[in-house]
Parts: C-alpha cells; structure tokens; sequence
C-alpha cells in the first residue's frame, strides 16, 4: 500500500524501514493490536510507543534521520506523532545537498482519515536550526484524484549560521 501519494521518497523510506536497513533506537512501552473481521473488509489496528534516538540512515533514493525523540498513536482512521526536544537530523538527498541538523525539534504531528482522502496538520512544530529559531503550524489536504492543498503559517527569528566551508 502507498503512503496517500506523499511521494516515492516516503514509500522508499517505509520499506527501508520494514526491512531493517541501519534503523537504530529504543522503543518504550509499544502496544499494539490487530483485528480483521471479514477478507475485503478494512481491518482495525492501534499501535502505541515512545521512542529515543531514532535514527534510519538515509540512502540515495530514501529520506532518513537520526535522532529522534516522542511518541507514536496510530490506528486505522489517523494518527498523532509527538516529537519531543531533541537534537534531530533530517536528511533528505534528492531535496537537499546537507542534512537538516536541528539544534533542537518539538512537534505535534496528526493525521486522520477524512470522508475523502486524509487530512494532516502539525498545529505545534518549533525548532532551532543554523542560528534561527521557527515555529509554524500547517494543514494539508490529500484528496483521491487531486493536487494536495496545504496552508502554512511560519515564523522565523534569528540569522542563519554559515557553515565553514560553505558558499554564501
């Protein structure tokens, strides 16, 4: 199954991550159930954990990141990631030529399955990142059949830091 058309990067990401390639970390507490009543019907799921320092390495055609600090809520009609305070790398090869290395990252991220297509918002994401300091809050709609419609709000403080070595 596709991640809801969010691109080949997140699909690429997924399966590295079901097949265990490099992915490190500790996971607290995990909770999970599955159900499936009847072949064609869609089954009913939950999965519930904590984790520290997460970490996937990233690879020519897949994002990774390390680093990682939260929580996980998921189940068949959406989901909620809680990213806590952390030094979090985010590495993205076919977007960006250097990782994103965040001096720190907090996020509520939620998901949920609407009528048609999903809904995803983070109405609390902060970070600390090259000198600056950010907060935004997005909303994105992902309908069948459709270009994605996303609304973003952000605010930045601060310089960004040049790296020595880097062109500017």
């Amino acid at each position: 199954v596709g991640w809801v058309g969010l691109g080949p990067w997140l699909d690429a990401a997924a399966a590295a991550w079901q097949e265990g390639r490099g992915r490190r970390g500790d996971v607290r507490a995990p909770d999970a159930a599955y159900s499936a009543t009847l072949p064609d019907a869609m089954p009913h799921y939950r999965l519930r954990a904590g984790f520290e320092n997460l970490a996937l390495p990233a690879t020519s055609d897949a994002s990774g990141f390390s680093g990682l600090n939260g929580e996980l809520t998921i189940d068949e009609n959406g989901g909620r990631v809680s990213l806590k305070d952390a030094a979090t790398t985010l590495k993205f090869p076919s977007v960006f030529a250097t990782p994103l290395a965040f001096e720190s990252l907090n996020a509520d991220l939620r998901w949920k399955r609407e009528t048609e297509g999903w809904s995803v918002s983070a109405q609390q994401f902060h970070w600390t990142l090259a000198g600056s300091e950010g907060s935004c809050q997005m909303n994105l709609k992902l309908l069948p059949m459709a270009p994605p419609v996303m609304s973003v709000t952000a605010q930045v403080s601060g310089g960004v830091r040049q790296e020595p070595g880097s062109r500017g």
